[in-house]
């Protein structure tokens, strides 16, 4: 009854993809058969319309009736066909000519301009009434996300195909209830998902490092090939000034009727027809800015109310992060009072892996609007999504029902073959395959892969790895090999216990080192876990040095140990980690080294020389990220961040007498840090610490506070540490240490004629260190030029940069820097 009723309010609605319309499709050639991609088809004096894909291939549902139907494409001849359609899937390829370039006839206008500025002055004044029309609403959402591989010229076909001859795909598809409240907030709750996509990343967790990062890590799963999964996503709202879309691009697009828009566009009135008893006027947007973070294409606007009824808008591709392609097209009806609301959204897009081309479809159809609902108190609690326990198991007659589409032909079959797939995997028999052939023990697995034993039944396994892949040739001593393993058992709500353990053998010093760690995540949703650990290996003295003494023997010491420790959420990002553990520390002086070492770092790679001690440490880190916003999913949470800062606490207490610890001290370190996304100017990062020893009766030089020494070309993180400082320092006192990073994101170099073109970015930053020993200050500052590129479905920034610096125990200093930086796709963010 609840499908029904669905599918009756789409009627309301006047959506044309109803269970019982019925697709048009076919290829759009030019007249030589060679595929034209992007061109626009839609129904003749209509805002309904689709883009057909980079291989010409268009879809478009119908109705059964009669319909002109419009190809149009610029530098091609615009055709229109009269369709007759029924109520099963007709196929009709479509050739183009090419435009005959003649001299236009020349329209002159008594005013001077195209009567379309007119019409975008009249919405821009009406602009802010529609964006405060309502201040929630609540909707229902059926949402598909698809992308298929295709060929480049030059690759074989059956690179698209998967080894059962299925096109390779991607398919998501949902229902979802999404609560807004006026200006961004948002909350989804996901009543039915089906996710058949390859993922690049596996798992969510929260992580610690007492190191040099400050709170959790957020790590997703994520397909960087498919774009609006979740309404928080992208708000193509074009009653705003600009769009920032932190998935697409590093800039703000503005409106084409927002304040200013025409400073960054020129305007042509295409037509003008009546739909539904309605004036619409088509209106071409041409950005005067071609390598400008702008959009262009067709905004359609209805006469009188000034609303906007229609949007067809490509993005600049080269303002886009991951994208070669961009559109996208929307549907606006009025549902009550006059408010204007998109009851159709659907986006294509296009990337490049490696030299496959994978083309992606996404399309919301939006219902059930609800304006200005009541929401109870602290509703809206940072918990952008959620999926339902029940949501992610429903089955293919399901689907069937209550899907308000047709799926292409190529859709039915890919998920049809998955649907199989999932039932055999889930099936004993095939359980029972999979353990067996995991068991199984030969020479190359013992040698390379490793091996191991698992029973899918009760949820364990244990796995050793290859010896070949165990070997540390860099250890300290020489040539060690290691044997490790790792033991693993889930539960059915994602409770795990797991063991992992390694134990080598150095032949030149005949020493025998290893470590065990025992680990049970019993709260998944709050990241709540306790652990044991306890070994005797070599450690590093500072794990982060600069890159050439990194490995340098003076960095390393024996250390014996043992702990045990909890970590947890206890509210909403409020995180903390506790530990206690015993240690011994011993010099490696003495020990025979090998000789590759005293040849690479050859003074540098004497040993620290010291009396060995005991110690017995209590360790706490306090992160807290206000406003923390997330995701739920059956039986975990994925962390997504906050516009507000993160604050983290850490102390450390050396614990004397107990156990014989020689160790008396108390430190404490407080940190903050925070991205600020400044719209135009681009992006803003800093990152501040403080800290001292509140006792130090009794601290070793091991314990004192670190600075990474800088490398001599390379930009190391400039949120965490100096380029120009020297070597590594340490120190005991009163310290105050800053770090800031601006990416200005093309900003500047997109201004620039022909420069514009090369997708040079200006980046640049500052560092600062105060010391209270020997009012030691040291400050720099950095700027360069820097470039993202693409490799496979990995993003990256290469720059040069020119550093300068300046304290007061030595004279200014100058060097040329070259860095790289990394893109995370599920954060939206660079690492620095």
């Amino acid at each position: 009854m609840l499908v029904r009723f669905r599918i009756f309010l789409y009627l309301l609605v006047g959506l044309p993809t109803l269970g019982w319309s019925a697709p048009l499709r076919g290829v759009i050639t030019d007249p030589t058969g060679e595929p034209i991609p992007f061109v626009s088809v839609y129904v003749e004096n209509t805002t309904y319309g689709v883009a057909a894909n980079a291989k010409g291939e268009y879809y478009l549902e119908l109705e059964p009736g009669t319909h002109r139907v419009v190809f149009q494409m610029l530098g091609f001849a615009t055709q229109t066909l009269t369709v007759e359609m029924g109520t099963s899937l007709q196929r009709i390829n479509v050739v183009l000519e090419l435009q005959q370039l003649e001299l236009a006839e020349v329209t002159i206008y008594s005013s001077g301009r195209d009567p379309a500025y007119a019409i975008i002055e009249q919405a821009q004044e009406a602009r802010k009434q529609y964006l405060q029309q309502f201040e929630a609403y609540t909707r229902t959402t059926y949402t598909k996300a698809t992308s298929e591989v295709a060929p480049v010229k030059g690759i074989r076909s059956d690179t698209v195909l998967s080894e059962e001859g299925i096109r390779r795909m991607n398919f998501v598809e949902s229902f979802s209830t999404t609560h807004y409240q006026r200006p961004d907030r948002y909350k989804e709750i996901k009543t039915a998902y089906r996710d058949l996509s390859e993922k690049s990343q596996v798992t969510t967790n929260v992580s610690f490092d007492f190191g040099g990062s400050s709170g959790p890590r957020r790590v997703g799963s994520i397909n960087p090939y498919l774009f609006y999964l979740t309404a928080a996503d992208a708000n193509f709202n074009f009653y705003q000034n600009s769009l920032t879309i932190t998935s697409l691009g590093d800039l703000p697009y503005p409106s084409p009727i927002g304040v200013g828009a025409l400073l960054v566009y020129k305007y042509e009135l295409e037509a003008t027809f009546t739909e539904e008893g309605r004036v619409i006027h088509k209106i071409r947007v041409i950005p005067r800015n071609k390598e400008g973070a702008a959009f262009s294409g067709h905004i359609f606007i209805e006469d009188k109310t000034w609303a906007i009824s229609a949007i067809d808008l490509e993005i600049n591709p080269s303002t886009l992060r991951f994208y070669r392609y961009f559109r996208v097209l929307q549907q606006y009806n009025p549902v009550q009072d006059s408010v204007y609301v998109p009851v159709r959204e659907e986006f294509f897009y296009h990337a490049l892996d490696g030299r496959t081309l994978v083309m992606s479809t996404t399309l919301a159809l939006h219902s059930e609007y609800q304006i200005n609902p009541d929401f109870p108190p602290r509703f809206f609690n940072n918990e952008l999504r959620r999926i339902d326990e029940d949501a992610v198991g429903k089955d293919s007659s399901y689907w069937a029902l209550a899907r308000p589409i047709t799926l292409k032909v190529e859709e039915q079959t890919y998920v049809s073959a998955q649907d199989s797939a999932r039932q055999w995997m889930e099936s004993d028999e095939y359980k029972r395959q999979q353990d067996s052939a995991y068991n199984h023990t030969g020479w190359l697995d013992i040698l390379f892969s490793g091996f191991g034993r698992k029973n899918s039944f009760t949820g364990w396994e244990w796995q050793m790895g290859g010896l070949l892949f165990q070997a540390r040739p860099l250890m300290v001593g020489g040539y060690h090999q290691a044997i490790s393993g790792r033991f693993s058992k889930e539960w059915s709500r994602a409770n795990r216990l797991s063991v992992s353990g390694e134990v080598n053998y150095g032949f030149r010093n005949q020493d025998v080192r290893g470590q065990l760690e025992v680990s049970y995540r019993y709260l998944p949703k709050k990241f709540g876990e306790l652990y044991v650990e306890g070994g005797d290996n070599y450690t590093m003295i500072n794990s982060y040095d600069a890159l050439e003494n990194i490995l340098s023997r003076s960095n390393y010491i024996a250390q014996t140990f043992g702990g045990v420790g909890h970590r947890m959420e206890f509210f909403n990002g409020f995180y903390t980690d506790f530990k206690l553990f015993y240690e011994l520390q011993k010099p490696i002086v003495g020990l025979e080294l090998a000789p590759w070492s005293q040849e690479l770092f050859g003074e540098q790679n004497l040993p620290e020389d010291f009396d060995p001690y005991r110690q017995l440490l209590f360790e706490a880190q306090i992160t807290y990220t206000p406003g923390q916003q997330y995701y739920l999913e059956p039986y975990r949470k994925v962390i997504l961040g906050s516009k507000y800062p993160t604050f983290k606490l850490h102390y450390r207490k050396g614990i004397p007498q107990i156990f014989g610890s020689n160790i008396d001290f108390d430190f404490l370190e407080l940190s903050a840090t925070q991205e600020l996304k400044l719209k135009q100017l681009g992006v803003m990062r800093y990152n501040v610490f403080a800290g001292r020893f509140l006792n130090d009766n009794s601290v070793r030089f091991i314990e004192h506070k670190w600075f990474r020494g800088s490398d001599r070309y390379f930009l190391s993180q400039p949120l965490l540490s100096f380029q120009l400082l020297g070597p590594s320092i340490n120190t005991k006192e009163t310290f105050v240490q800053a770090h800031l990073v601006h990416h200005f994101n093309g900003f500047l170099m997109n201004k620039i004629p022909l420069i514009n073109k090369l997708g040079l970015q200006i980046a640049g930053g500052t560092g600062a260190l105060y010391i209270q020993e020997s009012n030691f200050f040291h400050a720099e500052l950095f700027a360069g030029l820097e470039r993202p590129i693409k490799i496979k479905n990995q993003l990256f920034k290469l720059g040069v940069y020119g550093a300068l610096s300046d304290n007061n125990t030595s004279v200014l200093d100058t060097s040329i820097k070259v860095g790289f930086n990394v893109y995370n796709p599920f954060s939206n963010s660079w690492m620095w």
